[in-house]
């Protein structure tokens, strides 16, 4: 017995077998061999299951993409640092809260 296309995970498993009938007038062994198809287990992927794929695949390329720093947000603070924009007790009041807000857990 044999099964061919074993690495090929859409294949039909095919099974030879080979049946002695008998022997020749020479006393060589007369064989038939027969041919046994079985299907095999299949997955269908419908078409939006495959586009979302491409979304996030897509997605993820993006996001790849981003520049680890925002330089625009680095440059805005650097400006409001030398304006002294943090001085003010109002607004070091409202950073404390966002890095607090930052380490709290749900």
């Amino acid at each position: 017995m044999s099964i061919e296309n074993i690495s090929n995970p859409n294949f039909d498993a095919k099974v030879f077998k080979k049946h002695v009938v008998g022997k020749d007038k020479t006393g060589a062994k007369d064989t038939k061999s027969s041919l046994i198809i079985t299907k095999s287990d299949s997955v269908s992927i419908s078409k939006e299951t495959k586009d979302l794929g491409k979304v996030v695949e897509d997605l993820k390329k993006m996001v790849r993409d981003l520049p680890d720093v925002r330089n625009d947000r680095v440059e805005e603070v650097r400006e409001r640092l030398k304006s002294e924009y943090y001085d003010d007790h109002a607004v070091m009041l409202h950073v404390a809260d966002k890095m607090a807000d930052a380490f709290r857990t749900e």
